[in-house]
């Protein structure tokens, strides 16, 4: 299931490319086992720790008890395990200022005593603030690293290395006891999101231009009216020049998305690769270096594809999504 969100960037010309912003129902990050039925959560938090994130960041490790069982807590919630247990004493030993890999013994042997199929290890859980002398923004974050182990694996399956705005100030450390109680839930929900579907954002493009249909198309999009937008997007594409009829088959793809109609889309993309004239594939190595320098320099605008590059790169992102579809499908049966 798809929902419009917004309409974005317009690059201006006879026709130019427009973004709408559309949420989508994505599956999750990670899956476990479907004969995982029971799962353990420990502490492997060491309370005196002090991990240093950013030379520029305090970062303050946190109650490791408190952490393992708000993420305890949560993965109950979400049942996605019959059972979830917690082992009440921190791993290792206090003091030690290493967040330990568990080994396969260490998994075989605490899955044996806990009576479960996999464990979820919290390794780090903390909250920070930007440093006031370089930051005038003292916003915190909170932040959760764990693994994920079963029995059958020598290495960890999941490596979880997540991080949140806590929308509060923390002008000192008196304001870390209240900070913990605001950032505990949240770390306990980022030990599970990563695990469950959710609904995304996701940007896409069209053609759009100064033409009545494709005027009007855009207005149709705005307004979430899709069926309004493929009637004009088709009425284009009946002209005889091959530049509209590629444009109406690459928009009337995106329409079939939003329908779900994924197969549809493909063979619409299909077509409108021929009418295309340049047929030139893109360069990675021109494609990394633009990728490199938008991040950093912020927005670098959009990489200059050509049509055919344009539909060669919506048939990859439709070929993700299909793979997504399929993940959620499973996790019907």
């Amino acid at each position: 299931m798809v929902l419009a969100a917004c309409v974005m960037a317009l690059t201006m010309s006879c026709v130019g490319v427009k973004y709408v912003t559309i949420e989508q129902y994505a599956p999750p990050k990670y899956l476990f086992p479907p004969d995982a039925k029971s799962l353990a959560v420990l502490n492997n938090v060491d309370s005196a720790n002090i991990y240093i994130i950013n030379p520029y960041i305090d970062v303050w490790s946190v109650d490791g008890d408190s952490v393992m069982q708000y993420v305890a807590q949560a993965f109950a919630d979400s049942e996605l395990f019959s059972e979830v247990v917690v082992l009440d004493s921190c791993i290792f030993p206090k003091g030690d200022t290493i967040a330990h890999l568990l080994t396969k013994l260490d998994v075989a042997e605490l899955c044996e005593y806990l009576q479960t199929d996999m464990l979820f290890t919290c390794d780090f859980g903390g909250i920070s603030r930007n440093n006031p002398d370089i930051y005038y923004n003292e916003e915190g974050k909170y932040y959760l690293l764990a693994h994920v182990y079963a029995p059958t694996r020598t290495d960890p399956i999941y490596l979880m290395n997540v991080e949140g705005l806590l929308d509060m100030s923390i002008a000192t450390r008196e304001d870390k006891e209240k900070a913990e109680q605001k950032a505990f839930p949240l770390i306990g929900n980022a030990g599970v999101k990563n695990f469950t579907p959710r609904w995304d954002l996701r940007e896409r493009s069209f053609y759009a231009g100064k033409a009545y249909d494709l005027r009007e198309a855009t207005i149709c999009v705005k307004e979430d009216n899709w069926d309004g937008a493929y009637a004009f997007w088709d009425k284009y594409g009946k002209k005889k020049n091959k530049r509209h009829k590629l444009i109406s088959c690459y928009n009337k793809a995106l329409y079939y998305e939003m329908q779900d109609s994924i197969d549809k889309s493909f063979e619409l993309l299909k077509e409108a690769k021929t009418y295309a004239s340049d047929t030139t594939a893109v360069d990675s190595t021109l494609l990394k270096n633009w990728e490199a320098s938008s991040a950093y320099y912020g927005d670098a605008g959009e990489y200059p594809y050509t049509d055919y590059q344009r539909i060669c790169n919506y048939e990859r992102i439709l070929t993700e999504r299909k793979a997504e579809i399929l993940k959620l499908n499973l996790l019907k049966e």
